[in-house]
């Protein structure tokens, strides 16, 4: 598997997933242990073109079921947004030439250069995960992008939600400062080295995502050789820390929840844990009934 970072959580990109049988479903209900109103939990992929943008009537009711919108982080936030802009820089950047034989770092520099048509030199001291995103973006083939996320906040401005981050900023750089810069380098490269199989794996899972095949695309994503040496840090150690926020916001009010699908599946996903919680979570079918 050489998308790596397709299946790492970072702000523009990216993408993670759960289904029950027959009950394929991005959207799930929550309710019990003393939730008078129900919230919902919906598995996003953060960019996705807009040609394959859909956003049903089950989201759109439980949208406006809920009083409350809670994302990884609160976009809406100026701050958490400044916060961003400042923190896509590498510190020690540049740093490809460091990680990199002469040959890879070529190739690299000559990828970019198609896709921005802009030399390596001008991107190479931003972290690898934003340039892994300008290649993601650009295997997708997109005329114009679309964003769940970005969809939500705008619902939630215009119906006046309260937006609320369950991460800050420096929660999720603190991720990649985890991860060696040798290693991001390399997953880097191998994108672009072997692009058609890159593109392919990237295309699978947006269908995998686009049929709400959330288990397959779950598996796909866990069973990636270079992605088992990281999974604790990028889920399950992120799903625990969320099923520890969710339930005071749950029980204040309800709440619609939206994060990276990928983080819903699994035994240490956000549906099993609010389940061993104790909460009843049951997917929403396209008649709008959660099962």
């Amino acid at each position: 598997m050489r998308v790596k970072n397709l299946a790492v959580p970072f702000f523009g990109v990216l993408l993670f997933f759960v289904s029950l049988g027959a009950h394929a479903s991005l959207l799930y209900q929550i309710s019990g242990k003393g939730i008078e109103q129900p919230s919902y939990l919906l598995g996003t992929m953060h960019v996705l073109c807009e040609r394959d943008f859909k956003i049903d009537e089950r989201v759109l009711g439980a949208l406006d079921n809920t009083n409350q919108l809670v994302l990884e982080l609160d976009l809406a936030d100026m701050v958490v947004a400044q916060q961003l802009q400042s923190s896509v820089r590498q510190p020690g950047g540049p740093y490809l030439k460091k990680h990199l034989t002469d040959t890879q770092f070529n190739e690299v520099d000559q990828a970019l250069q198609q896709i921005t048509g802009v030399s390596l030199s001008y991107f190479e001291e931003l972290r690898p995960f934003v340039i892994s995103n300008m290649v993601v973006t650009h295997y997708l083939n997109c005329r114009q992008l679309a964003s769940y996320e970005g969809f939500l906040l705008q619902q939630a401005k215009r119906t006046g939600k309260d937006v609320i981050g369950l991460e800050s900023v420096a929660d999720q750089i603190g991720i990649f400062d985890q991860i060696p810069l040798s290693e991001q380098s390399t997953w880097l490269w191998q994108m672009i080295a072997e692009s058609e199989q890159s593109n392919e794996e990237l295309q699978q899972m947006k269908e995998l995502f686009l049929k709400e095949d959330v288990e397959q695309l779950y598996q796909l994503i866990v069973t990636q050789q270079e992605f088992t040496n990281y999974s604790s840090i990028l889920l399950d150690e992120r799903n625990r820390n969320w099923v520890e926020i969710l339930p005071p916001l749950m029980a204040e009010q309800p709440s619609f929840i939206a994060v990276g699908a990928g983080h819903l599946g699994g035994p240490q996903g956000v549906i099993a844990l609010l389940r061993a919680a104790g909460y009843t979570v049951q997917p929403v079918t396209d008649s709008g009934a959660a099962d």
